[in-house]
């Protein structure tokens, strides 16, 4: 494949356009592209959904090229919506097939990008123009969403092992639905759906909680012809915008007003472009949202200004390409965002950005593009810098050794293969004086790694507890005994204590009050004063809660915690006021992340909303950052800078630094 560098007289953002491989047939009609690691090496496959031909994944060889190109089952099905989601909960990526004139299907994916199980979804025929995968009903798994031609769309619920016995028909009717998403666009910590739809309004679907709809809103816009909607937040406020790609009028940027309702419309440049396909993506490395148009004719760029307004407008390399279906993603692992175009009648094509962003100070940490969920640092072999622990989904943990320079030459893949650990702590659960590992895995049993001596682990323990969906995991002696217990905060099942026997078995299991919650995150802490660990839940769409320690690993009270049923991802304790108890920090989805003051007895009268509105926090940490003697605030976001929130020194947050790294 010969590659030509190809600028642009409007922006120093240059691609080098290359060619994905050639279908069988020569130039296949390509109605959807998408980029997934399916199987599991840490890098990202190309996926196409064809029409007229059999849809394909391109297996990538680790540096952007496609030697291994393997056809899906389901023959020449007219496939206009491809998609790669975990359906049945085994940690793999299975692919999601949203099929015109035949069943649209979902492919089992048996680990190692093969798809030996093929099932059709229920409904039969429904021209599906669009397919998506979302957990709409908020138990834990990911539900599957079908936009549909001249048909009701639809909500398949999952029942946790990727077949769907539930389908609940969409508010809209019979309309031309050409593309589905989901997004908490009201930001109540649920999943709305959006519609976009062809000679009718656009609308949202705002979620009640359980995967039913009874709300729904016109967008702005009129009778448009809508062919694809995303959602992403444009203007840096906190709030998920909504992006519509228009076929015939102009596309749309619509801008959240933070409650669902979207009062300001702004046309985005390119006129009345034939667009087919919208995504937004930081590639320019910027830190904001740029959009992608994928059009019928010339594909655009449109970098945005950091305020939802997109003055520069880049054409892309390809010519008047039929282009069906943009996407982004880091294909040849060089740390910026590639653009992969589907194209129709015309080979597919990824453009590699040669330019665009400067990063001085960044060094690329060995294991690929893993889907990392948790990483940790703790020094496990002993030499007195910090290793890295990475937990990741898809492919193998990882513990990357330190060379006391902040350099990690060796990678060292954890023992249990490629399940999915959601959460990676250390801790000496033995009690021989190295750092053990804990992985909390979802989908298969948790583990504990125990520690010979300079970072190995032959000897991997499973903990009890079975295949839960755990997503948190943590260390500490709750019961007293002078060895450290373990903490399993999961999905969908009992929160569970494991006891320590103090050679790191864990004979005794305690089922945690509080029920088959959704618990994001687990800790513990000292809240009450009374000398012993209280254990702290952070909980997505329930009550987060703290469950006071009756001195013996047992919790006979439960507190719940101010804040209603916010869809919190992290928790943690620290004496952000410095009255010497411990307060709680609770990082949030798509609600603002909260400090509560305890009161000296494990109550918390007191919350303190932190600035910065509903952004998306997937972790938060205390930490004396500015030297001053107090504790601040650190938080990680989804889809927005991270930021530090400055103590004044009573547990209020005046000062908010930015973080450099943009939209991670």
């Amino acid at each position: 494949m010969g590659n030509e560098l190809l600028g642009s007289d409007e922006a120093a953002l240059q691609f080098v356009g290359r060619s994905l491989p050639l279908l069988p047939g020569g130039s296949a009609s390509t109605r959807s592209i998408a980029a997934a690691d399916v199987d599991g090496d840490g890098d990202l496959d190309v996926l196409l959904g064809n029409e007229g031909v059999p849809s394909r994944v391109l297996l990538n060889a680790g540096d952007g090229t496609f030697p291994t190109s393997i056809e899906l089952p389901g023959g020449n099905e007219d496939t206009f919506s491809i998609a790669a989601a975990d359906v049945d909960g085994d940690g793999d990526l299975d692919v999601l097939l949203g099929n015109d004139v035949s069943p649209s299907r979902v492919l089992l994916n048996a680990g190692d990008g093969t798809f030996p199980t093929s099932i059709e979804l229920p409904g039969g025929i429904m021209n599906t123009y669009s397919i998506a995968a979302a957990d709409v009903d908020g138990d834990g798994d990911l539900d599957v969403l079908l936009g549909n031609d001249s048909r009701p769309s639809r909500v398949l619920l999952n029942a946790g092992d990727g077949t769907f016995p539930t389908s609940i028909e969409l508010p809209g009717g019979s309309a031309y639905t050409f593309s589905i998403a989901a997004a908490d666009v009201d930001g109540d910590g649920d999943l709305d759906v959006l519609l976009g739809n062809n000679k009718s309004p656009s609308r949202v679907l705002l979620n009640a909680g359980d995967g039913t709809f009874p709300t729904s809103i016109d967008l702005p816009g009129g009778s448009a012809s809508t062919r694809s909607v995303a959602a992403a937040d444009v203007d840096g406020d906190g709030d998920l915008d909504v992006l519509l790609g228009n076929y015939g009028s102009p596309s749309r940027v619509l801008l959240n007003a933070g409650d669902g309702t979207f009062p300001m419309s702004i046309e985005l440049p390119g006129g009345i472009a034939s667009t087919s396909s919208v995504a937004a993506a930081d590639v320019d490395g910027d830190g904001d949202l740029d959009v992608l148009l994928g059009n019928y004719g010339s594909s655009r760029v449109l970098l945005n200004a950091g305020d939802g307004t997109f003055p520069t407008s880049i054409e892309l390399p390809g010519g008047s390409a039929s282009t069906l279906s943009i996407a982004a993603a880091d294909v040849d692992g060089d740390g910026d965002l590639d653009v992969l175009l589907g194209n129709y009648g015309s080979p597919s094509r990824m453009l590699l950005i040669a330019g665009g962003g400067t990063f001085p100070t960044s060094i690329e940490l060995p294991g690929g593009i893993a889907s990392t969920f948790s990483i940790a640092a703790a020094d496990v072999d002993g030499d007195g810098d910090l290793d890295v622990l990475l937990g990741n989904d898809g492919g193998p943990s990882r513990v990357l050794l330190n060379a006391g320079d902040g350099t990690f030459p060796t990678s060292i893949e954890l023992p249990g293969g490629s399940a999915s650990a959601r959460s990676v702590a250390a801790a000496d659960v033995d009690g021989d004086g190295d750092l053990d590992l804990l992985l909390g895995n979802d989908g298969g049993p948790s583990r504990v790694l125990l520690n010979v001596g300079g970072g190995t682990f032959p000897t991997s323990i499973e903990l009890p507890g079975g295949s839960a969906s755990t997503r948190s995991i943590a260390a500490a002696d709750v019961d007293g005994d002078g060895d450290l217990d373990v903490l399993i905060g999961n999905s969908g099942s009992p929160n569970r204590v494991l006891l320590n026997a103090g050679d790191g078995t864990f004979p005794t299991s305690i089922e945690l009050p509080g029920g088959s919650a959704s618990t994001r995150s687990i800790a513990a802490a000292d809240v009450d004063g009374d000398g012993d660990l209280d254990v702290l839940i952070g909980n997505s769409g329930s009550p987060n809660r703290v469950l006071l320690n009756a001195g013996d690993g047992t919790f006979p009270t439960s507190i719940e915690l101010p804040g209603g049923s916010a869809s919190t991802s992290s928790i943690v304790a620290a004496d952000v006021d410095g009255d010497g108890d411990l307060d709680v920090l609770l990082g949030n989805n798509n609600s603002p992340s909260c400090v509560l003051l305890n009161a000296g007895d494990g109550t918390f009268p007191m919350s303190i909303e932190l600035p910065g509105g509903s952004t998306t926090t997937l972790s938060i940490a205390a930490a004396d950052v500015d030297g001053d003697g107090d504790l601040d605030v650190l938080l990680g976001n989804y889809g927005s800078s991270g930021r530090v929130l400055l103590n004044a020194g009573d547990g209020t947050f005046p000062t908010r630094i930015e973080l450099p790294g943009g939209n991670a």
